[in-house]
């Protein structure tokens, strides 16, 4: 789990940290909203002032929207710097400093905006109840209730200065009152002003405490959620490594086995019919034993974070297609099925090493395999914008429905594939693997006796 910004808070069980990536990624978010604020707060005061008639101080909240604007543009900057550090280099503790920074001022902001039209008498105090939630959100507890008691603050110096001295009251002529009323009747009266400052205050804070309670639930929640996903991932490396221990250690005595029947076979002369029999079929067993070892190593390989471990080059779909068009026309020819390529684009894939053949060749391999004679398989590549759709499609036995949500699990085959030929089951999933790997995308359309038709997406150079 990568470090995080806010330490869990002592006797607060459900005050889990927060990872820095995830508060950057909503740091965002608020940036990106604070610009819609800054046009909403252009928009809607010309709309209130010169299209209801509104009387409003247009030039000071102009001049207010025109603050937040400079102080988003700032945040905006130190962001984006900010992201361009590497992974843990960021100092810790400065997202959270500039959040708390950020909120206070909106509140700032907002209070004098306020002022400046109507006091407590404008509804957009409202848009506290807001900032309460998002700094439960983006905050631990204590941060979120500071920023409650700031907000209850600012509004209540707003009443008690307007009240106190009523020249400085700028009323909203035309909304609340009538345009030519010299001052709000309802602001006259101290009770009235009391209350909404009391029942202001009273939701910000309880707006706070179950916001920081949900919020809370949901840190501890993540936090689970990221710890298991650690553990299933280091218990997935460990089945890679078991995988590839196990493969190579299998593969050195069964290739020799292997050798050994085969040598046995030119030698044969003197063996019965049923022993040369028995001796095809022991051949034909470790031939398979061979296919599926070697398909072990290369998905425990694949699953292996190959990015970190090899250099990647461009490779060309056309290359690639040509050469498993080359690799795979015999066997397609002996089995009675047309094998056509068209590979019209000249597009070019960063990949590793005989990964896009891996693929390529496992599809193709699976199309003839699984298409009767007289059938006919179809590659064709097309390249579109910054991607590569590359197309296998066969008139071969198709895979259920019921299957196919299973389609890439390792050593999955479904019930028609068994019965048509043999296989391990493991192509499909180093195929879904490698295009994983390579940020692809891998989709399947098909039916019972309808053929199939498997499309892979990749990013282009």
């Amino acid at each position: 789990m990568a470090d995080s910004v806010y330490q869990p808070e002592s006797g607060l069980s459900t005050e889990s940290s927060l990872t820095s990536e995830v508060i950057a990624e909503r740091e965002h978010w608020l940036i990106r909203m604070r610009w819609l604020a800054v046009a909403g707060m252009f928009g809607i005061t010309s709309f209130a002032r010169w299209g209801l008639g509104v009387g409003l101080a247009v030039t000071p909240i102009f001049a207010l929207a025109a603050l937040v604007a400079g102080y988003n543009g700032l945040l905006w900057l130190w962001l984006r710097r900010r992201d361009r550090l590497g992974p843990g280099q960021a100092p810790q503790g400065d997202l959270r400093i500039m959040t708390n920074i950020q909120i206070s001022m909106d509140l700032l902001v907002l209070t004098l905006v306020l002022h400046f039209s109507g006091g407590v008498t404008n509804p957009l105090a409202a848009f506290m109840v807001f900032h309460m939630v998002i700094s439960s959100i983006l905050l631990p507890r204590r941060d979120s209730y500071c920023q409650a008691a700031w907000a209850s603050a600012l509004y209540i110096a707003l009443a008690v200065v307007e009240v106190m001295f009523p020249d400085l009251h700028r009323p909203m002529l035309g909304y609340m009152t009538a345009a030519d009323a010299p001052a709000e009747i309802t602001f006259a009266r101290p009770l009235y002003v009391a209350g909404e400052c009391g029942m202001l205050t009273v939701t910000l804070f309880l707006i706070v405490y179950f916001s920081t309670d949900i919020a809370g639930r949901l840190r501890e929640a993540y936090r689970r959620l990221a710890v298991a996903n650690g553990e299933l991932a280091e218990l997935e490396k460990t089945k890679s490594r078991f995988l590839n221990v196990a493969g190579h250690q299998i593969r050195t005595p069964l290739a020799a086995m292997y050798s050994l029947l085969e040598s046995m076979q030119f030698a044969a002369g003197d063996l019965s019919e049923t022993h040369r029999d028995l001796l095809g079929r022991v051949k034909h067993r470790a031939s398979g034993m061979m296919e599926l070892v070697n398909e072990m190593l290369v998905l425990s390989s694949v699953k292996e974070d190959v990015r970190t471990l090899v250099e990647r080059q461009p490779v060309s779909v056309r290359t690639v297609l040509e050469s498993v068009e080359q690799l795979h026309r015999e066997s397609a020819r002996a089995g009675g099925v047309e094998l056509v390529v068209d590979a019209d684009s000249d597009a070019e894939v960063l990949t590793w090493y005989n990964a896009l053949t891996d693929i390529m060749g496992n599809l193709v391999s699976n199309a003839v395999k699984y298409t009767p004679s007289g059938g006919t398989v179809h590659v064709t590549s097309q390249r579109k914008g910054h991607r590569v759709a590359i197309t296998v499609s066969d008139s071969g036995i198709g895979i259920p429905p019921a299957d196919q949500a299973k389609l890439f699990g390792e050593f999955f085959r479904s019930h028609n594939a068994r019965q048509f030929a043999g296989g391990t089951g493991l192509g499909l999933s180093i195929v879904k693997e490698t295009v994983d790997r390579l940020g692809g995308r891998i989709t399947v359309c098909s039916d019972t006796d309808c053929g199939t038709i498997v499309r892979v997406e990749l990013p282009t150079v």
